[in-house]
C-alpha cells in the first residue's frame, strides 16, 4: 500500500504541469458549472504542485533578466515571490471553485518545470 501510494504521487507530480495546460485552463474559466469545478480544482492542485520549483528557479531566471553580483539574494526572493504567488492562486482556485460565478485567478507565469502556462491572461495577449 506504502509503494502504491508513493507511485501514485510521482505520477501526480509528474503530470501536474500537463494536467494545468490549456484544456484545464479553458474548463477553469468555463460559464458552465460542470466544467468549471474540475478544471479549477485541478488547476489549482496542480499550481501547489509546481509552486516549490518557482522558488528553485528564482535565482536562474534573475540572473536571465539582470546578471550581477546579488543572484542569489534577489532570485531567492524573487522564488518565493513567485512561488507565494502561484500557492496562493492555486488556493483560490481549489477553495472557489464551488461559487458558480467565480473563476479564480489564472497564473500568467509560465510553469517552471515546462514552461507553458498554467493560465491564459484575458485579452489575448498578442503580438505587436
Amino acid at each position: 500500500m506504502k509503494a502504491f501510494t508513493i507511485g501514485l504521487l510521482v505520477v501526480v507530480f509528474l503530470a501536474a504541469p500537463a494536467l494545468a495546460g490549456d484544456v484545464m485552463s479553458d474548463w477553469a474559466n468555463s460559464d458552465s458549472y460542470i466544467e468549471k469545478v474540475p478544471g479549477m480544482i485541478i488547476r489549482g492542485t496542480a499550481n501547489a504542485v509546481v509552486s516549490p520549483f518557482d522558488v528553485l528557479m528564482g535565482p536562474v531566471k534573475e540572473y536571465q533578466d539582470n546578471p550581477s553580483w546579488a543572484i542569489p539574494v534577489t532570485g531567492l526572493l524573487r522564488g518565493f515571490q513567485d512561488g507565494l504567488d502561484r500557492l496562493g492562486r492555486a488556493a483560490f482556485d481549489v477553495g472557489g471553485s464551488i461559487f458558480p460565478k467565480f473563476n479564480g485567478f489564472a497564473n500568467y507565469k509560465p510553469c517552471p518545470l515546462t514552461g507553458m502556462s498554467l493560465g491564459k491572461p484575458a485579452g489575448g495577449g498578442g503580438t505587436a
